[in-house]
């Protein structure tokens, strides 16, 4: 992997920027435009500040959703930790329904005959 260039600026480290590409719609350009001249800043500046609050906004949001799942994982896996219950569901499930399946405890008649295929072909 590449090293990120870094200039040394009194005792911090800084990394390069590197220069994206993106799209954006018209109405967008123009606003930035208007805002750019407004605050007299480049446009580079207001849309790296724009891209870290919503950044640094989304990824708050992402742990705390994050964060809520766990808890409720938590809290269900803490009701019956060996998941005793949900085997036995499971088991329970797959026992009464097992006389509606058509394939319960039978060989599906085309894997037989490609397994009998590629043994042919094997030992041809």
């Amino acid at each position: 992997m590449k090293k990120v260039a870094q200039k040394k600026l009194g005792r911090k480290k800084v990394r390069a920027t590197k220069a994206s590409t993106m799209r954006l719609k018209p109405e967008l350009q123009s606003a930035l435009d208007n805002i750019s001249a407004q605050l007299d800043r480049p446009k580079n500046k207001i849309v790296n500040q724009a891209v870290a609050e919503y950044l640094e906004k989304t990824s708050y949001k992402l742990r705390d959703d994050i964060e809520g799942t766990l808890q409720k994982l938590r809290a269900y896996r803490s009701k019956d930790p060996s998941f005793e219950a949900d085997i036995e569901r499971f088991a329970d499930g797959e026992a009464a329904y097992s006389s509606d399946d058509t394939h319960e405890g039978k060989m599906d008649d085309s894997v037989h005959s490609l397994s009998k295929e590629i043994q042919q072909l094997i030992h041809a």
